[in-house]
């Protein structure tokens, strides 16, 4: 996906000194940086370099980058860092990894809980990023359950807890 202007969008970060190392996925709101967002590499004495930017919704970037990190847990090293190099299908195929873990279909990725029959979550929207937050979950039924003030993290498990589990009781 395109990288040249100011968006948002996942990256995947590298140490310049280590091409087969772990590697970083994050988000960031604005333009793309050769070093991911400014402040990422305080505290790491290796340089760090942008191996890919993956230019999304402003809206579901976070949602994205959400079922990417949990889908990718079988190779999660500490946070946002993976050892995720051998699951590439080509070299610098970093595009193509982080759709195939969107759609969950890397082989040997964790499951993600998306809901019940009837219930699937089909995504979550960040409506507003400032206080007070505004994220909004939508089932394939057509609810929509809203949040404020809160997390994306917790309003997935409001969603699983509050919403599926009391539809299908």
């Amino acid at each position: 996906m395109g990288v040249e202007g100011a968006g948002s969008h996942i990256y995947v970060l590298g140490e310049a000194e280590e091409p087969d190392g772990y590697v970083k996925i994050g988000l960031h709101y604005g333009k793309p940086r050769a070093t991911g967002r400014d402040g990422l590499s305080a505290g790491n004495w290796r340089q760090l370099t942008a191996l890919h930017h993956h230019q999304l919704p402003e809206d579901t970037v976070r949602w994205h980058e959400f079922v990417i990190h949990k889908h990718l847990e079988p190779w999660q090293k500490k946070g946002e860092w993976f050892d995720v190099r051998p699951l590439l299908s080509a070299p610098g195929a970093w595009g193509d990894l982080l759709d195939r873990a969107f759609r969950r279909e890397v082989p040997g990725g964790a499951t993600v809980d998306l809901g019940a029959s009837g219930h699937q979550l089909l995504g979550i929207r960040i409506v507003r990023r400032r206080p007070p937050r505004e994220i909004v979950a939508n089932c394939s039924c057509g609810f929509e359950l809203p949040a404020v003030r809160t997390t994306l993290p917790a309003v997935y498990e409001h969603f699983l807890k509050d919403h599926v589990r009391r539809v299908a009781t």
